[in-house]
């Protein structure tokens, strides 16, 4: 299932600055600042942890905030919109935005800003999450 009106809102946070723990486009913004603002602009809520750190081989919190923030699991192809949870290795894990043509919208550290394009084919799909659909009317 697509969901046009995250991939839009997710396509307008390109070019925003990187920053960790950031959750303003106009500041900076990381992988999960990405996700919490296209959900609050499509009328959601985040629930959050308040501190994390760049590596992390438990990921129980971070799957359980997704879940509290309304975020819906599904399995399959990621379709515009869709949020992937990837496993860069190493204890490391990025959050991303599936945004159309095998491309997604993400805060990529090393480029200090967020960028729509090709995911590393190395990187391991953990979880896939939809928004939830009944936001805004």
């Amino acid at each position: 299932m697509t969901d046009p009106a995250a991939a839009t809102a997710a396509l307008e946070l390109v070019g925003a600055p990187f920053r960790l723990r950031g959750r303003d486009p106009a500041t900076g913004l990381d992988c999960l600042g990405v996700v919490v603002h296209v959900l609050g602009r499509i009328g959601g809520n985040a629930c959050i942890a308040k501190a994390y750190g760049l590596r992390n081989s438990d990921i129980k919190g971070l799957l359980e905030d997704a879940e509290a923030s309304g975020l819906v699991p599904t399995r399959g192809r990621a379709a515009p919109g869709t949020v992937v949870l990837f496993d860069l290795g190493a204890g490391q894990h990025h959050l991303a935005i599936a945004a159309g043509n095998e491309c997604f919208v993400h805060a990529h550290a090393g480029l200090r800003k967020v960028v729509y394009g090709k995911i590393d084919p190395s990187w391991k799909t953990v979880a896939t999450w939809r928004f939830p659909t009944r936001l805004k009317d």
